[in-house]
């Protein structure tokens, strides 16, 4: 089985890299896009990859939630146009998740983020209310119950400590049309928990720290979903002639954008690895903000339920 998985990765992954090489001209970005859409960075120059990693943006080239979310949308927005069902649409998206997890060898961090995705439209079919740290839970059980040992794994680490911190730092907010400040005021607020939640093991991993990961990180959120979604679109045996024109100029951005801020000298400050007493006390430090956020929220609408009620009497 686990031949034909592979089989199967190499044969639709190569599809895709023969329609990039085909339609996209300069060979950096060809391998960039491979590495974005695919997690296939191995063409990437070291150069190149030495950027990536200096700005803090090396996530990019690790298919990751991100790509999911934005899989999601472009298949929402795809069948929306052709006017499928709701529940056709969703049976959909999860197939192409699990094939999205085949195409991109079926890492640690993909199968997270597609697992939770595919346990919360699941929960939406069956109308019962999705919790994501459940989700969080059982995708973790299902990678160790294949594989024990990728409880070691960096990459499975760094995923589930960011997202787990996204989930319990930010605060839940009402569906709502959102204003534009309101988007960096979010994009910001995301890369501050993730990078929370991550600075121990990062610091003990990677023995770093980075004082711009915020800007930079802000600045390709700008530019990358519309990569990630071109990129899928061209990826398709379908010839649209402006869209590999506008890859290339998102691409030299791209490229642009990590080469200045892995020259900045505070994108990068080497600092000694913290003991594990020292990340223990971190996290129970963390753990006991959180409690108190959450505390403090639920005697918030305490009091507005008693004003409330105090009004209709």
């Amino acid at each position: 089985m686990g031949t034909y998985y592979k089989t199967l990765h190499v044969k639709y992954g190569k599809a895709i890299e023969n329609q990039i090489r085909k339609k996209i001209k300069t060979k950096e970005h060809q391998d960039i896009l491979l590495g974005i859409l695919l997690g296939n960075d191995e063409g990437i120059e070291s150069k190149t990859k030495q950027n990536f990693i200096g700005s803090n943006l090396s996530h990019i080239l690790a298919v990751s939630g991100m790509h999911v979310a934005y899989v999601i949308a472009i298949t929402s927005c795809i069948l929306t146009v052709l006017k499928i069902g709701k529940k056709k649409t969703q049976i959909i998206t999860i197939l192409l998740l699990i094939f999205f997890m085949l195409l991109t060898n079926n890492t640690p961090s993909v199968r997270r983020a597609c697992t939770m995705a595919i346990l919360s439209i699941i929960a939406i079919l069956i109308g019962r209310k999705s919790d994501n740290i459940n989700n969080m839970a059982v995708s973790l059980l299902i990678i160790l119950i294949q594989n024990p040992f990728y409880i070691l794994n960096t990459g499975l680490i760094l995923s589930y400590t960011a997202t787990l911190g996204i989930i319990l730092l930010l605060a839940k907010e009402k569906e709502e049309e959102i204003k534009p400040l309101q988007k960096i005021k979010k994009l910001i607020q995301v890369s501050i928990s993730a990078y929370i939640a991550i600075l121990p093991v990062n610091m003990l991993l990677f023995r770093t720290i980075s004082l711009t990961f915020i800007f930079s990180n802000i600045l390709i959120s700008f530019i990358i979903g519309i990569i990630i979604m071109l990129g899928f679109i061209i990826s398709i045996p379908i010839y649209i002639p402006i869209l590999p024109d506008i890859l290339e100029i998102l691409l030299s951005a791209l490229t642009k954008i990590t080469e200045i801020f892995s020259n900045i000298p505070i994108s990068n400050i080497l600092v000694c690895p913290p003991t594990y007493i020292v990340i223990f006390i971190y996290y129970a430090i963390l753990l006991f903000y959180i409690y108190l956020k959450k505390l403090k929220r639920k005697n918030l609408q305490k009091k507005n339920r008693k004003k409330a009620i105090n009004k209709c009497g």
